[in-house]
This record gives structure tokens, sequence and C-alpha cells, in this order.
């Protein structure tokens, strides 16, 4: 599996923690600062974002300078499964 796909997959799953710890929506600067250790390097984390966003699983929302990562409700969805 390629890195920046197990990359995507961390990211999900530390954002999908995040929502069920009654965050609606994620900093960007919060998953370099708390986030997994491999997707502390904005580059990273940027490219792991692009692969969730290309599959609709994720959307980048932007107020400003402000930005933040939103997960589709079917990701949240699947996790409470």
């Amino acid at each position: 599996m390629p890195l920046a796909v197990r990359h995507a997959e961390m990211l999900e799953e530390w954002l999908v923690k995040q929502a069920f710890d009654g965050m609606v929506t994620v900093p960007t600067a919060l998953v370099c600062k708390m986030g997994p250790n491999p997707l502390r390097k904005a580059a990273d984390r940027d490219a792991a974002f692009e692969i969730l966003e290309a599959h609709n699983r994720a959307k980048l929302f932007t107020a400003g300078q402000k930005k933040e990562y939103g997960l589709s409700p079917k990701v949240l969805k699947e996790h409470r499964g």
C-alpha cells in the first residue's frame, strides 16, 4: 500500500476520534501539533487530506486564514458501525 494512502487512513482515524470527542471540525494546525507523528509536517498532512477529499471522505473549510477539516457524515456513520 502506498505511504500516502496509509497516511490518509491514519488521518481519517484520527479525525474520527476527534469527532467522537466532540469536535465537529478540526483545525489543520492541530493535526501538525497533536495528530499522528507521520502527519505533523504540513506537506504530508496535505497529501493525506487530498486523498480523503478526492474520495469524498472529508472536506476543507476555510474562513479567512483559518482552515479546518471536516469528515463526511457517511464516514462517521461507518465508524459508529
